[in-house]
């Protein structure tokens, strides 16, 4: 089983404030997905905030920024929130955390626990980004991530996260051949 994050955040420096994190449970093979979760984090001051980010938030639409409202207003601290991610799976036995993007949501939540004085639940090498493979996908067998279906609110972060699994899942396909 591997797992899809993508996180909604004020920022865009692997201390940003976190206000959601979508993770989608599914098979890299099938594209079958087995859970789809949303955490929401209230923002208390934690994490850093970004302009530019704020005024891209405005920017998205109405159900976006509403989801966004919303998480903002979350009684969940940072902490909470990581303690439930923690909680999510065993993730010893997940082979692959991925995340659109090397140097965002898993290094943003790595970051995150350390912070907080932990470690992320997932070993370390675990971590998969996804623009890598859609990247290989494309160059080598002309794969268009477009072609996959878009379900859900664009920029809700379990949205989001299903829906990088199904874009993980093609281009693996598309890969393999």
């Amino acid at each position: 089983m591997h797992a899809s994050i993508d996180l909604e955040t004020l920022g865009n420096t692997t201390n940003a404030a976190i206000t959601q994190i979508g993770v989608s449970l599914f098979e890299l093979e099938t594209g079958e997905i087995h859970s789809q979760t949303n955490i929401l984090v209230g923002w208390r001051g934690e994490g850093h905030v970004n302009a530019s980010t704020l005024a891209w938030w405005f920017r998205q639409g109405d159900e976006a920024r509403a989801r966004m409202a919303e998480s903002l207003e979350h009684p969940n601290t940072l902490a909470e929130a990581l303690i439930q991610l923690r909680c999510l799976t065993d993730w010893s036995n997940i082979e692959g955390v991925w995340g659109n993007g090397s140097t965002f949501d898993v290094t943003i939540l790595d970051s995150a626990y350390q912070r907080g004085g932990g470690e992320s639940p997932w070993p370390f090498y675990a971590a998969r980004d996804m623009r890598t493979i859609v990247d290989l996908a494309e160059r080598l067998r002309g794969f268009d991530k477009k072609s996959v279906e878009r379900i859900g609110v664009h920029h809700e972060a379990a949205d989001d996260a299903a829906h990088q699994a199904r874009v993980i899942s093609a281009a693996y396909a598309t890969l393999k051949g």
